[in-house]
């Protein structure tokens, strides 16, 4: 008997159970929604803090986009978290534009090139994927190509691991975004094994790792005030 059919008696939908989809689903709209309050205080100051990194958000834009396209191509299709991943890119554009716009006028020339990659890479990832990709590989290679992007967002949060060390303050990394992405992580994780499906379990099993060592460090350390300047 497969995983995907050891739960029988709560609703079982699309190989998770119901109730795991509803985790799921709250979980990921915490962590969409967990860098709004970073982005709320930037734009009360109209400066860019430091609290949140652009690259990040970034990242996270490009993966949310590939995984809508991932969902969108699968065979079982599931609704719920193509939907999921759609209010994701949606949210994380959004973002984007709001940290541009606090951005000094040093960074944004940058930033603004940056901007035109991310669109310049979603088309050219949607007319390969319709026009060269064979059909019934799309959703494969879609998966291992939101697998590489999820890695490199993941890792994007750590690059101010240098500067937790050289302060000892993890004041750098947000705590609550930190801690919804391991939840998240956590749920995704559970719900790719019932599902039986690997290329949602590879980023999560990735995400509850890098997860633990932030709030490893936020809890070893604090987020107060820099130690050493």
């Amino acid at each position: 008997m497969s995983a995907s059919h050891v739960i029988t008696d709560v609703g079982v939908v699309g190989g998770a159970p119901g109730y795991l989809k509803a985790i799921c689903a709250m979980a990921s709209m915490m962590t969409t929604l967990s860098p709004s309050s970073v982005l709320l205080r930037m734009l009360r100051r109209k400066r860019d803090t430091g609290e949140i990194a652009w690259i990040t958000l970034w990242t996270s834009a490009l993966a949310q986009t590939l995984w809508v396209t991932y969902y969108f191509l699968r065979p079982n299709d599931d609704t719920v978290a193509l939907w999921l991943s759609v209010f994701g890119a949606v949210t994380f554009f959004g973002y984007l534009f709001v940290h541009y716009s606090v951005s000094s006028y040093r960074d944004r020339p940058q930033r603004r090139r940056m901007l035109y990659y991310l669109l310049v890479t979603i088309v050219l990832w949607g007319t390969a994927f319709t026009t060269i990709v064979p059909k019934k590989r799309r959703a494969d290679y879609a998966g291992v190509v939101c697998n590489i992007v999820n890695l490199i967002m993941l890792m994007a949060p750590l690059s101010t691991l240098g500067e937790v060390f050289r302060t000892q303050s993890a004041r750098t990394i947000p705590s609550l975004p930190a801690l919804a992405s391991t939840f998240g992580a956590a749920c995704w994780l559970l719900w790719g094994y019932l599902d039986n499906d690997i290329f949602v379990c590879v980023p999560s099993v990735i995400a509850l790792l890098l997860g633990s060592v932030q709030l490893s460090l936020i809890g070893f350390y604090g987020s107060g005030a820099p130690k050493h300047p």
